[in-house]
């Protein structure tokens, strides 16, 4: 892992008091893959007020595309898709 990929764990962590397990993390291409990760980790083990959103899935997809473009290279988060790749598209690496 490259420092922006521990940097994005560490926020994502964090915006959505959620613990990310390392070897998925690893595998993560897109950030569709990143987003795949952390809805279902949300639903189970996130903070009440933040799994009860109507809006959930929505809320989750923008906040992961802003934290991937956060550590991106000029990319804005408007232009991140669920294939927008970390490495090749975003810079990570």
């Amino acid at each position: 892992m490259g420092l922006e990929d521990v940097e994005l764990m560490m926020d994502v962590e964090d915006a959505f008091g959620i613990a990310l397990p390392d070897e998925p993390m690893q595998r993560m291409v897109t950030v569709g893959d990143l987003y795949d990760l952390v809805l279902p980790l949300v639903r189970e083990t996130g903070p009440e007020a933040l799994r009860g959103r109507a809006d959930l899935e929505a809320h989750l997809w923008l906040r992961v595309r802003e934290l991937a473009a956060a550590h991106a290279y000029k990319v804005r988060p408007e232009e991140i898709t669920r294939d927008t790749r970390f490495v090749e598209d975003l810079g990570y690496g």
